[in-house]
């Protein structure tokens, strides 16, 4: 796992108050029950953290944890 893969998941565990538990890519948003606040903070949570813009198309088009982490890296320049 990239340094900057472990990052985005400690930013997605803390964000939605999960430290400690195993977060897989294939986790879908709804498994994790998001709301509409929630997705909203995790947003700008992840465009804070990794000073990226994310829009909310490009959020959803992300279907599980493992495609927003590639959406990210694509974002920062990382493959």
């Amino acid at each position: 796992m990239l340094p900057e893969q472990e990052k985005i998941r400690e930013v997605v565990a803390s964000q939605l108050r999960m430290e400690g538990v195993e977060l897989l890519p294939e986790m879908t948003f709804d498994e994790l029950e998001l709301d509409s606040l929630a997705v909203l903070e995790l947003i700008m949570a992840l465009e804070e953290e990794f000073d990226i813009s994310i829009n909310d198309e490009e959020f959803s088009s992300a279907a599980n944890l493992g495609e927003m982490s590639e959406m990210i890296l694509a974002k920062m320049g990382i493959e």
